[in-house]
């Protein structure tokens, strides 16, 4: 669902600029909670203006009590995941499917961008909507509230920390290593939070010779067989759709609901580890179980079933 645009600050604009910087970071890692409650949101938050905002939600929710700042995003209908609090980092695609996914069914997703350009795929326009709105990015974050912050400074580290030490659900895309050099792996985060469910998207999972490589759809189509068993007999096509990225996140969101069945059950949280090659393996479905079972090689057919007919179809 789209967000519509509105004052983010309403009157009381001047009264939060006249806060100093200082000032104002110390009330926001003080003060993190109650940032889960009604956070601003939007299609575009300027920096400057979302900071001032969370300063101005802080103020305005001191007193809250933890019932009151599990409420959901104003205008959200209550689904299975009402509640639950979810910390999406990640950018572009897979990773941002499985947040919007979970805030579809009920979740509180708070996205996390990049100061001044957010993410990857505001820019990736035409089209858009009124030429500013891409609508590359709005397919994929919808349900979500957004707010900017630096996580390479020690201020940016700690007022996220601060907001996954009371998450039920952390979502990243970081190349592999990076999130624990930046001091924000799972390990980090399940020292604030044992129960957190942390669940790491990668191009080729942690381990191995592609672990450090980045994951591009195109790139995990050719290599986990998906083109080889895609167009005409004469040359393998990519899938019109980044259909790898999708099921990725598909399957990302799928098992961080497991999980939290888990968590809800034994007070837990676990580490989630999925990749596009994994799942494009996977969604091989019977061309992997007719090579694993009676070492048949998939081949192109087009529009042909190599076990069903009649099945082309014929365009008149």
């Amino acid at each position: 669902r789209k967000s519509t645009p509105k004052n983010l600050l309403g009157s009381n604009l001047q009264e939060a600029a006249q806060t100093s910087e200082g000032d104002m970071m110390n009330l926001l890692v003080r003060k993190s909670t109650p940032l889960w409650r009604n956070l601003q949101c939007g299609y575009a938050t300027p920096p400057v203006l979302a900071m001032h905002a969370l300063v101005q939600e802080i103020h305005s929710t001191t007193s809250a009590s933890d019932s009151d700042n599990q409420s959901t995003v104003s205008g959200q209908t209550q689904g299975a995941l009402s509640g639950v609090r979810v910390l999406d980092l990640s950018r572009v695609l897979a990773g941002p499917i499985c947040g919007q996914l979970l805030g579809d069914w009920g979740a509180d997703v708070v996205k996390i961008e990049a100061p001044g350009k957010g993410d990857d795929t505001r820019q990736w326009q035409p089209p858009s909507v009124n030429g500013k709105h891409s609508s590359y990015f709005l397919g994929l974050n919808r349900n979500k509230r957004s707010v900017e912050l630096d996580l390479k400074n020690s201020e940016g580290k700690e007022l996220l920390l601060g907001l996954a030490s009371k998450a039920d659900i952390v979502i990243e895309n970081f190349l592999t290593g990076s999130a624990d050099k930046l001091g924000l792996g799972y390990h980090s985060m399940k020292k604030l939070n044992p129960g957190i469910v942390y669940v790491s998207i990668s191009g080729y999972g942690s381990t191995g010779p592609l672990a450090k490589a980045p994951g591009y759809d195109f790139m995990a189509q050719a290599l986990g067989g998906l083109m080889h068993i895609t167009g005409p007999k004469e040359q393998p096509f990519k899938v019109g759709v980044a259909i790898t990225d999708v099921l990725t996140g598909v399957s990302a969101a799928a098992a961080a609901c497991a999980a939290m069945v888990h968590q809800r059950a034994t007070g837990e949280g676990q580490h989630i580890e999925t990749s596009l090659l994994e799942t494009q393996v996977f969604a091989l479905a019977n061309h992997a179980s007719n090579f694993l079972t009676v070492g048949k090689n998939a081949q192109r057919l087009g529009n042909a079933h190599e076990s069903i007919v009649p099945y082309q179809v014929t365009i008149l």
